[in-house]
């Protein structure tokens, strides 16, 4: 009987902690993922004839945030702060493009295993640098900038989602530096960054 017992009380709890779960509708959220796409702002060339191009659109992108998804609704709302970064490390020099995407993203779930959703993201602080033996360290300093993401995404399990999406971006050049030289920019085409991605979100 009291094996009989424990076993129950064990699985009541469980479903306890499961319905709990679903009726929380404020939880934080971790995302990552690997974006591909861009103009190449930087070239980093190897001592084995290999090159390496830094995109305005790569290449790994991670966050947290939070998300909000009522349980009796088909709506939910996410907002993160991310690092999203693309370079190469190399025994003769180094390259990379950094920035910080704050993104807040409205999805509709039309089923219980899939979402699709659209938002903005506002990026800041972009940024490339490039340092390689023989040459002058390059810096690009960029304004930040306003994109926009469309998401779908499918549950693949309990608060686990799979997800591709597109970003539409461009980023203006505010200052370039080659060695102790400043260059005036005014003339330069803004880069565009528009990327595809797949990601893993996960709601806890």
């Amino acid at each position: 009987m009291k094996k009989i017992a424990c076993a129950a009380l064990l699985g009541a709890l469980s479903v306890t902690q499961v319905a709990l779960a679903q009726e929380r509708p404020l939880r934080f959220v971790v995302t990552g993922g690997l974006t591909f796409g861009g103009d190449t702002l930087i070239t980093t060339n190897y001592t084995n004839g290999r090159s390496y191009d830094t995109k305005a659109g790569g290449l790994v992108q991670i966050g947290g945030g939070v998300l909000w998804q009522p349980s009796k609704l088909p709506l939910a709302l996410q907002a993160t702060i991310n690092l999203h970064s693309d370079g190469t490390i190399a025994r003769n020099g180094d390259s990379s493009f950094t920035r910080f995407p704050l993104e807040v993203i409205g999805f509709y779930l039309p089923h219980q295993d899939w979402r699709i959703g659209a938002g903005v993201r506002y990026v800041l602080s972009p940024e490339a640098e490039a340092s390689q033996d023989g040459y002058a360290d390059t810096k690009l300093e960029y304004k930040d900038t306003t994109g926009f993401v469309v998401e779908a995404g499918y549950q693949v399990f309990s608060n686990g989602w799979v997800s591709l999406r597109y970003v539409n971006e461009e980023y203006e050049l505010e200052s370039a530096r080659y060695g102790n030289s400043s260059f005036n920019v005014s003339n330069v085409r803004k880069a565009d960054g528009s990327h595809v991605g797949v990601f893993f979100s996960y709601g806890f």
